[in-house]
């Protein structure tokens, strides 16, 4: 399913005056079953096992990988949007102002959107107070 840039920051529901960079003209939506199943996983995993976290590698750089990694999968897929509705959101965990993260959002198909922990590809299910401290948004 196709999904325009207007449709993504309104299905985003982003708070008044979050910035919100959506760079393709159009986008496909992925499904959970694609985002979880056994070989992205697998092949996402092999990635973090190969390039551990560390203080100049954290949880942007995972996210920002990750996207590209969706990407990647989208490029050598049949659709013909010019990008995949898989990207980057930076928000406060647990709504505190000192503790800033980034990971990567989607809006799938089949669930609309999800969250996931870059670092692990599993499904992260954010706090009100962390839906509304979102921050920074990249598509």
């Amino acid at each position: 399913m196709s999904k325009s840039r207007d449709k993504i920051r309104a299905e985003l529901n982003l708070e008044e005056g979050v910035p919100c960079v959506l760079a393709d003209k159009d986008y496909a939506a992925p499904t959970s079953s694609f985002l979880f199943g056994d070989e992205v996983l697998e092949e996402w995993n092999v990635y973090c096992e190969a390039h551990p976290y560390l203080k100049k590698r954290d949880c942007d750089d995972f996210a920002f990988k990750y996207k590209d990694f969706m990407q990647e999968h989208h490029v050598a897929s049949e659709f013909p949007e010019d990008g995949f509705a898989v990207g980057v959101v930076f928000y406060l965990v647990g709504g505190d102002k000192t503790k800033g993260h980034a990971i990567t959002w989607a809006l799938t198909e089949d669930r609309g959107l999800i969250y996931i922990e870059s670092q692990t590809g599993l499904e992260l299910v954010m706090s009100a107070a962390e839906f509304a401290s979102r921050f920074f948004v990249y598509g």
